[in-house]
């Protein structure tokens, strides 16, 4: 939970400090609940090698304080179709034949539709 004056600059200078990486940006957030009104919190979009870098460093310091970083990755999932990758603001509600849907156990359909629906954007 951030300071409501605290600005992205700081953040990125920080993370590049510790990590010798940049992130692809860092956007702050202001938390619903009126308990945290006057708190943020961060979201920081990132390569994979500076994720992996995130997952063994349990805290970041800013100024003089401390902030735990929480790695959970986020991804989309549609609230019409129920597929990861995309929101229902971007959904394109693209008929999936019954046989894509229809996989095997050892097989993600999620994946399984996203090839489908990349491999039919390139015709």
């Amino acid at each position: 939970m951030l300071p409501i004056n605290t600005c992205t600059k700081s953040i990125e200078d920080t993370i590049y400090m510790v990590t010798d990486a940049k992130p692809i940006s860092v956007t702050l957030n202001k938390y619903n609940k009126t308990k945290f009104k006057d708190l943020n919190f961060a979201v920081v979009k990132c390569s994979r090698s500076l994720y992996e870098k995130f997952l063994s460093i349990p805290r970041l310091s800013l100024g003089w304080k401390t902030y735990r970083i929480d790695s959970t990755p986020l991804p989309l999932k549609c609230g019409l179709c129920g597929i990861i990758g995309h929101s229902k603001n971007h959904c394109g509600q693209v008929k999936i034949p019954e046989e894509v849907l229809k996989v095997k156990d050892d097989v993600c359909v999620d994946c399984n539709v996203q090839n489908y629906i990349n491999r039919d954007k390139k015709k």
